[in-house]
């Protein structure tokens, strides 16, 4: 499976998502049942983008990764439009 190549985002992917959330462009998904005795899962990471999921923090997300590089590469999203202002910095 090939490497993706995800936009740059301007601030960290969890307060990226949260705008995102109160803009309205996403939501949070159900949680999946997923084995819980993959390897990769680990019990003490929850994900806010997969309703509180247990497994993998925000920042791993792969599905929400998607999620907003389909916002940008569909110009559903324009990063200048949510880049942080200078006194969020």
């Amino acid at each position: 499976m090939p490497i993706k190549i995800y936009t740059p985002l301007t601030e960290p992917i969890d307060q990226f998502y949260e705008k995102l959330r109160i803009a309205g462009h996403i939501a949070p998904i159900n949680e999946i049942r997923m084995n819980t005795r993959a390897r990769w899962i680990e019990p003490s990471k929850v994900c806010a983008y997969h309703s509180g999921m247990k497994g993998h923090t925000i920042e791993e997300c792969r599905d929400l990764k998607d999620k907003i590089q389909q916002l940008i590469d569909t110009k559903i999203i324009c990063l200048e439009d949510f880049a942080p202002t200078k006194s969020q910095q």
